[in-house]
This record gives C-alpha cells, structure tokens and sequence, in this order.
C-alpha cells in the first residue's frame, strides 16, 4: 500500500462520533499545510489536542461538541477566529478547577447552537453555557449567533441572554452582528438591545 507523505489540498477536517480521545491523541497526521477548519465530536472522553499531530496552530474555525476542555483547546489555537459549540450538559464538566479564563485576541465570530428539545434539556445546555462563557473572553468579537432546534421558553431565553449579556460587557467587544434561529427577540427585547449597545473599551 502506498503511503500519503502529505494531503497539501485539505482544508477542512470533520472528525465525528469519536468513541475515546485516543482517536485523536494517536492520530498520527500527514502535513496539511493548508488545514483551517476543524470539527471534533466526541461521546464518551475528551480530546487532548495538543497531544495529537493536528496542526492547531493554523486552524482558524473550530466547532466543538461532547466532552471538550474548551478553554483549553481554544488557548492551543493562537490563530482562532471562528468558535462554535454545539451545547450539551457534558460540555462544561472537563473544564479546570478551579477555573481559569482565557483571553483570546482574535476571536471575532462565536456560535452556539442549543439541540435539545425539551425545557429540563434546555435548562442543562444553558448551565453547561455559563460554565464555559464564564471562562472565555473574546475582545475582537463582532458577530455572535444562537441557534436553538426549538423554541425556548421566555424564561429560559431570558436567563441564557443575560448570561451572553455579562460574557459581552466582560470580554470588552463591540457585536457589528447578532444572529438568532428559533428566539423571539421581541419576547427579550431588552436584553438584545442591551447586548448590542456596549462600545469598545480595550483590546
């Protein structure tokens, strides 16, 4: 069998329905010079990143789902500027203790996506938010989009906006663009307009 010494033409890389993180962690990767966008979906363990063979420095858009240390992985990619994650209440349990903030400088578009339908569901994904925005800072962001498969609850879009709203005001950033699927924002009109209203203070 002839051996590939290098995939120059990759750009992006999906790797879904991972069953443990030596999947990734002994994955012994060819060049790929020109790798940018990468998926990670795992059930049952958490990726180590930064003991693979991907070429994270490079990568520009990340989407994570499952067991991830998020704020980790994000501080392993220095060149960063596109973030999503796909919420479930295991998001946020691999977190560090006690808990350690990451302040990325080229993050610009950050995506959360909510798959859950029902409220008790929907409720875990907002707790597993707060966990891993609670960490994170992001003051070159401009464009922040939510997705929920299911329309929320006025309470619950309530409570995950104004947890949004203090990741915003912390991280310093001015949003240019907020994108929403499946929310009324007339339902929290208050709290949308209080989230695009905060003008820069550093960077």
């Amino acid at each position: 069998m002839h051996m590939v010494e290098s995939l120059p033409k990759l750009e992006r890389l999906s790797l879904e329905n991972l069953i443990t993180c030596e999947t990734v962690s002994n994955f012994q990767v060819v060049p790929m010079p020109h790798l940018h966008h990468l998926i990670i979906v795992t059930l049952r363990a958490p990726i180590n990143l930064q003991s693979s063979n991907l070429p994270r420095t490079q990568l520009i858009s990340l989407r994570l789902q499952g067991l991830h240390n998020v704020s980790s992985l994000v501080k392993l990619c220095p060149s960063l500027s596109k973030l999503v994650l796909v919420l479930d209440s295991e998001l946020g349990e691999t977190l560090p203790q006690p808990p350690v903030v990451v302040r990325h400088k080229h993050v610009k578009v950050l995506s959360l996506w909510f798959k859950k339908d029902s409220s008790s569901q929907f409720v875990e994904e907002i707790k597993a938010m707060k966990k891993v925005l609670d960490i994170l800072e992001f003051p070159s962001l401009v464009t922040f989009s939510v997705r929920c498969s299911k329309r929320p609850l006025i309470s619950h879009c309530k409570a995950g906006l104004a947890i949004v709203d203090k990741f915003i005001q912390r991280s310093s950033c001015t949003l240019t663009r907020f994108d929403s699927h499946n929310i009324c924002i007339f339902d929290c009109l208050d709290i949308f307009t209080t989230i695009l209203y905060y003008p820069p203070q550093h960077i």
